[in-house]
């Protein structure tokens, strides 16, 4: 379970210097238990980055003297092996592993030292998931824990920025595996003036927490008839995959925008074989926890709809015999 790659998804919408997305990483098993103190400890383990010199050697088929590339050089402190994992502009800024993570894990340990957590790495990225159950614990209408965790990711190869992000997670089953719902984030590039801008962005996690906490008991209070909630289903999924939605409508109980939400994202979880696909709609889902109160509004006016169209269809239908 440690080498398995989180799931990684794109940023929708950018604001100045920091981006906003909706969509971020996410573990897919139980965390393991831990402390601030051993995660700080560990970052001495995780690769660390340079910038290179452009030499025939290091890039193979690039022009040694030019000036406008660099490559990025990976180092795995615990082997002593090297890597060239990138050849980007010299606007690009080195960002360490352990630079980002311990802002996140300072960030946490204001709210509790005692968490579950657990670092990925590779020589090109890095990826570190924090949860505090005893701190950020919902109890969801069908009755299973909804626990809020965040996650940080960077990396040494231009794929991703500094990324901080949340997720909120039940347990599904014994061997530990988390059913996942991301929650949004936050993230800036790897350009110059990065560093300043983690302040800030690690600054914000505060203002998250409020935000997250409550658009979920919002979500959870938001009730919404069960009519209303098929038409905008069907709406939202096609008439056959607003079946299968509904079902689970039904299972997760107290018919709230919360359980249309995980609705879809069970849906699509399952359901949806291609993965930018399955990315795509879950992220479009997670607009549900955005503004409750529209999407109450929405399915009733889609419903009101969907009652007379079915009307007109009784009438013609009356009309042709």
């Amino acid at each position: 379970m440690e080498n398995e790659k989180p799931k990684v998804k794109n940023v929708v919408s950018v604001g100045k210097g920091v981006k906003h997305i909706a969509r971020v990483q996410y573990p897919h098993f139980r965390l393991p238990d831990t402390t601030t103190e051993a995660l700080r400890a560990s970052l001495k383990n995780l690769p660390t980055a340079e910038q290179g010199v452009m030499t025939a050697r290091t890039v193979a088929g690039k022009v040694a003297n030019n000036k406008k590339f660099m490559p990025v050089i990976a180092t795995d402190p615990k082997t002593g092996n090297s890597e060239v994992t990138a050849v980007l502009t010299k606007k690009y800024a080195v960002v360490q592993h352990a630079e980002v993570f311990k802002k996140l894990i300072d960030a946490v340990n204001l709210y509790d030292n005692k968490v579950q957590a657990q670092t990925i790495s590779d020589f090109k990225r890095a990826y570190l998931f924090v949860s505090m159950p005893k701190k950020f614990t919902f109890k969801a209408p069908d009755g299973k824990d909804l626990t809020l965790g965040f996650s940080a990711t960077n990396s040494y190869n231009g794929t991703t920025g500094v990324v901080i992000g949340a997720f909120g997670y039940r347990l599904a089953c014994q061997n530990g595996m988390l059913l996942t719902k991301t929650l949004g984030g936050m993230s800036v590039d790897h350009i110059t003036g990065v560093h300043k801008r983690l302040d800030a962005l690690f600054g914000q996690m505060e203002h998250q927490i409020a935000t997250l906490n409550n658009r979920i008991e919002q979500a959870m209070e938001a009730k919404i008839a069960l009519a209303h909630a098929e038409a905008f289903a069907e709406h939202f999924t096609g008439k056959d995959n607003a079946r299968i939605a509904m079902e689970t409508f039904k299972k997760e109980g107290g018919h709230s925008v919360w359980a249309l939400y995980n609705s879809f994202t069970d849906l699509y979880s399952h359901a949806e074989t291609n993965p930018r696909n399955r990315l795509l709609q879950i992220g479009k889902a997670e607009d549900l926890l955005i503004n409750p109160a529209e999407v109450i509004r929405q399915s009733a006016r889609l419903h009101e709809i969907r009652v007379i169209q079915e009307e007109e269809k009784k009438r013609t239908e009356a009309e042709g015999r």
